[in-house]
């Protein structure tokens, strides 16, 4: 058995070493001087960044996601914290490869990986599906996700009395949210400021710029159970919410804010997005043995993004997060949705031959649009 389990670890730390070397490789191919036929982008006679015109980029990138429900209420007092209530339903951990090249890139999900604790958490079943189009004045995001299967936080900390390490937080299986947005971002200073430099590696930010940000959304939401959102400890705080157990809307919003990308030796960034929006929100509330309610409120979204990294001349490494936010405010409570996104991105340049084809391509209107 022993001669079996050395010829194994051998075999496991010859791969480590391989992928080391492949690594290191990469990094030192990025941080070497050479040739770079990118595009440059004037500003004042500065160049801020480059767009990569004659590289095909390749990446590996792993990324979760989040959804989170924060319930407050502000009618009867709670000195112990027994009201609120914090949902949470995590999608699995996700690994695949990103391929790009000018301004077509896609992403392609190779394999999905359950989060930690699942035991305690639950089973959440997901769907998820996103369409991106980006040029470098602007950003245009759709998604549809399908969260099933919630596990509450709060009840766990404030039930002290049966709750232990090993004990699963309280669970609502049948709590889903359906989800279905379009963001559109307009960058005001495109002429410095890169969005895509900072989370993919089709750019290259080189001198630190800032943007203003205008923004507007179309948003609907489904939030969903069989019986009540409301848990036994928190009963008694939520006279009417008790009897909800659907919540549907639709909103649209516009708003604004600022986005800028540090940038240390032309190689080295951190960067930072933040939006908020004023919005326009149509509620339907479905209620227990109570007619439906439709009720229309002012209310504020907003988007807080955030990557930090290396992107040299060929080799880049990406840590980014990506959250969005809304308020649902009633009778002086407040739900508060979060969704939380992040990932790690490790990717390369490979120089390309231009084709005959997309040529044709890049002559088209519709291309040049971007």
């Amino acid at each position: 058995v022993m001669p079996m389990e050395n010829s194994t670890n051998t075999k496991k730390h010859s791969r480590k070493r391989r992928l080391s070397l492949l690594v290191l490789s990469m990094a030192v191919l990025g941080i070497l001087p050479g040739q770079n036929q990118a595009d440059t982008v004037y500003a004042d006679s500065v160049i801020y960044y480059t767009k990569y015109k004659d590289k095909f980029v390749f990446g590996l990138h792993q990324f979760t996601q989040q959804f989170n429900f924060v319930f407050t209420q502000n009618n009867i007092s709670d000195s112990l914290g027994h009201s609120k209530m914090d949902y949470n339903a995590d999608a699995n951990i996700a690994t695949g490869v990103f391929l790009a090249w000018e301004k077509i890139a896609f992403g392609l999900t190779l394999r999905t990986t359950p989060p930690e604790n699942n035991s305690k958490k639950g089973q959440t079943t997901y769907r998820n599906l996103r369409l991106s189009i980006a040029g470098n004045k602007w950003l245009l995001e759709t998604s549809y996700r399908r969260f099933k299967g919630f596990y509450e936080l709060q009840s766990a900390r404030v039930d002290t009395l049966t709750y232990t390490p090993e004990t699963p937080y309280f669970l609502n299986p049948s709590m889903q949210n359906r989800d279905i947005k379009a963001k559109f971002f307009w960058f005001t200073n495109h002429k410095k400021f890169s969005y895509k430099a900072a989370y993919n590696g089709v750019h290259r930010q080189l001198k630190s710029a800032i943007s203003p940000v205008f923004t507007a959304n179309i948003h609907h939401q489904s939030l969903s159970t069989d019986t009540s959102f409301i848990t036994p400890l928190a009963w008694s705080f939520w006279p009417i919410e008790r009897n909800v157990h659907k919540i549907n809307f639709t909103s649209l919003s516009a708003g604004g804010g600022i986005a800028g990308t540090l940038v240390i030796f032309k190689r080295v960034y951190a960067n930072l997005v933040f939006t908020l929006n004023v919005e326009n929100q149509f509620r339907t509330y479905h209620q227990r043995q109570k007619p439906v309610e439709h009720l229309t409120y002012m209310s504020l979204s907003g988007d807080f993004r955030a990557s930090i990294g290396y992107n040299g001349n060929r080799f880049y490494l990406i840590g980014y997060s990506m959250n969005d936010f809304f308020f649902i405010t009633r009778n002086d409570n407040v739900i508060v949705s979060k969704l939380l996104s992040g990932g790690v991105a490790l990717g390369y340049r490979f120089n390309v031959k231009e084709r005959p084809f997309m040529k044709k391509v890049k002559s088209s209107k519709i291309y040049n649009l971007i």
